[in-house]
């Protein structure tokens, strides 16, 4: 048992899901059945609230039984791949018996730091790995424990133009409580687009400078969702280089032109809420586009225009 070798932080509805399937198709990469752990987001809820045990109560612990259901039961269409996992780990009778008890410590188990060890088990000649997209925006001491713990950590931070990001988050919303666009008022859409929970979300710039006070530069590898749809084998052997795994085209999926959680295709910003978020996250555009260049430049350059 160790603690994993990299981890991925978000940013929430910008290619995780993907990612996590893309790395689990890498031979010297191992990921646990369930994306999701939600360990040190839950860690963090704890602190003054006495036992993690207690979170055995909360929503999150409900959600993530839901999880490991749909991974036991094969439904995994929108887990990144926890059937595939399954499948692969029945291969032998010593998968199947750590498959078991990770469920059942998942499920029951005490969620302190040594139970997150025991959730990672790399075979001879692999890395270990989670991506959860709440880690993001964890406080800064949650993310001294992480160093503490794992001051080797690789991380990955997924980003997505805030203003797309924002709008997808917005619509699984909707999708997740069985509501229509036309049937949500402009005050409630502006209420959550400024809420806490949305905002820091897309707050990319405060992310980066929270976990790079605890990891050097080298440790961080930021990613576009812009990349997933423009050129995706080559961020994905970037990915591969920066994790120090073979980069070969031979290890990429078949499925690496499939997107998961692309729902803004199908339903379009009208132009005053394009408009009301390009002036929320205008000065964090700038932020990023001088911190990290890249795709925040073409995120600047419509912001600009939407604000002309």
């Amino acid at each position: 048992m160790s603690y994993p070798d990299f981890i991925g932080i978000g940013a929430m509805r910008s290619g995780t899901t993907w990612l996590t399937t893309q790395l689990r198709h890498h031979p010297e990469i191992w990921m646990p059945p369930i994306k999701e752990l939600h360990y040190f987001d839950s860690f963090e809820r704890s602190i003054g609230n006495g036992s993690l045990e207690k979170l055995s109560f909360s929503k999150t612990a409900h959600q993530r039984k839901k999880s490991v259901l749909r991974c036991l039961i094969g439904n995994s269409s929108d887990h990144g791949g926890e059937d595939l996992e399954w499948r692969r780990l029945l291969r032998d009778r010593a998968s199947v018996l750590w498959h078991a008890g990770f469920h059942i410590r998942f499920l029951f188990g005490q969620r302190n730091d040594d139970w997150y060890e025991k959730c990672f088990a790399p075979g001879a000649g692999q890395i270990a790995g989670e991506i959860d997209p709440n880690y993001g925006p964890l406080h800064a001491n949650t993310v001294a424990h992480i160093r503490d713990l794992m001051p080797d950590l690789r991380i990955i931070f997924m980003v997505r133009d805030p203003i797309e990001r924002a709008w997808s988050h917005f619509l699984k919303k909707l999708r997740d409580t069985n509501r229509t666009l036309e049937s949500v008022s402009e005050e409630e859409c502006l209420a959550h687009f400024g809420s806490n929970f949305s905002l820091s979300r897309g707050s990319y710039s405060s992310i980066l400078s929270t976990w790079s006070e605890y990891y050097p530069p080298e440790q961080i590898c930021v990613g576009y969702y812009e990349e997933i749809i423009e050129s995706p084998e080559d961020l994905l052997l970037r990915i591969f280089q920066f994790l120090n795994v073979e980069a070969s085209s031979k290890h990429i999926s078949d499925k690496i032109h499939d997107r998961y959680n692309s729902s803004t295709k199908s339903r379009q910003i009208p132009p005053h809420l394009e408009r009301h978020l390009a002036e929320t996250y205008r000065d964090e555009v700038e932020h990023m586009a001088a911190k990290v260049g890249g795709h925040a430049y073409k995120w600047l350059n419509r912001v600009e225009e939407l604000l002309v």
